[in-house]
């Protein structure tokens, strides 16, 4: 429907989502490995606590399960644009719950590490890791969120493209456009948009 219409708009929107994705990515394998180090690094030093041991075992169990899942993550073949569109917002879910899991994890090895850094008398290498590993768990906290609202912007601006097409009853008479389907969460996003609209223009009529 809207194949030749603001193609330079659209194919870099397309762009920053991908390059998005792909920064996302890297941040979230370089900080899965470096907590990995960390929770071995846990391993080493509570090698006689067997509770501790035990919950720094579990921790890197889980984190390597999650990064073999991440790394090995396909998506499906499709054949229609709104089957793409489909397969790109389950795999934002599915990586959605990953990111869950993921922050559980270090928050756990962060926790874990204060509770023994407390009960116990750490070293000033327990200490500077304990720093870096919260130092690092903020980082990618705010990245991750910074990610989310980008990557939301950046689907305002091509909803409300095609948003700006259907409404104009010209073009939409001269070119004969079919009615587009659209996702559920498209479809969310569209009826943020008419609200927005109505409430500039409400504000524009009252100046």
């Amino acid at each position: 429907m809207f194949k030749n219409w603001f193609l330079n708009t659209r194919a870099t929107v397309d762009h920053l989502h991908k390059q998005l994705s792909l920064l996302g990515r890297i941040i979230s394998l370089s900080t899965q490995v470096l907590f990995i180090g960390y929770y071995i690094y846990l391993i080493i030093i509570n090698i006689e606590r067997i509770y501790f041991l035990i919950v720094c075992a579990a921790l890197l169990t889980l984190s390597l399960v999650s990064l073999i899942f991440d790394i090995y993550f396909m998506e499906k073949k499709v054949e229609t644009r709104l089957a793409k569109r489909l397969t790109v917002e389950k795999k934002r879910k599915y990586n959605n719950v990953l990111l869950v899991i993921r922050v559980l994890l270090k928050l756990a090895a962060i926790v874990l590490s204060g509770i023994e850094l407390v009960k116990y008398s750490g070293s000033e290498m327990q200490i500077i890791t304990f720093t870096l590993s919260i130092i690092v768990f903020v980082f990618y906290l705010i990245f991750n969120s910074l990610i989310f609202v980008i990557n939301k912007d950046l689907d305002l601006i091509r909803l409300s493209i095609e948003a700006d097409i259907t409404s104009s009853k010209i073009i939409t008479k001269l070119l004969n456009l079919e009615k587009k389907e659209y996702t559920e969460k498209e479809k969310q996003i569209i009826q943020e948009i008419d609200a927005r609209t109505r409430e500039y223009i409400e504000n524009e009529d009252n100046k």
